[in-house]
């Protein structure tokens, strides 16, 4: 396969970007807007492009077990006293089917499930304000410049 040439067509593209006018006259104030503005495109879509790919990861990074409603407020009350637990899971055992020997029996499986569920909103949560302050850096900075 050839390698692409560039505009003179007897060069390669790499050689003639690295010696064309705007890429060595530095001292064109011009070729120096030009380069900026390029620059205050790419950075913007750079960052953005490394939030979502860290997103992503993060999502992937955490594979958490799936845990009930029902489950969860039984977590949120076993914080508290126990009796008020008891009488949750009184009233709703013949509802949903769980009684106090399975929330024995799985209590720290469904607390260790719901710290990781908290645990993944957060780092999302993080993930998501850190995209939309990059955000609001690279538009701030872009109407600055004009």
């Amino acid at each position: 396969m050839r390698a692409a040439r560039g505009p003179a067509h007897d060069q390669p593209i790499a050689t003639a970007v690295a010696t064309s006018d705007l890429a060595t006259d530095f001292g064109n104030p011009h070729a120096i807007r030009f380069t900026e503005s390029i620059m205050n495109v790419v950075k913007p879509l750079l960052s953005s492009a490394l939030v979502l790919l860290s997103c992503v990861s993060a999502q992937a990074a955490y594979a958490c077990d799936s845990v009930t409603p029902v489950e969860r407020r039984i977590v949120e009350r076993s914080g508290g006293e126990i009796e008020s637990l008891r009488s949750f899971v009184g009233m709703t055992s013949i509802v949903y089917g769980i009684n106090m020997f399975d929330v024995r029996d799985h209590l720290d499986q469904w607390r260790a499930a719901v710290d990781c569920h908290n645990q993944v909103a957060a780092a999302e949560r993080a993930t998501r304000l850190a995209a939309q302050e990059q955000a609001t850096r690279a538009e701030t900075t872009r109407v600055a410049q004009r």
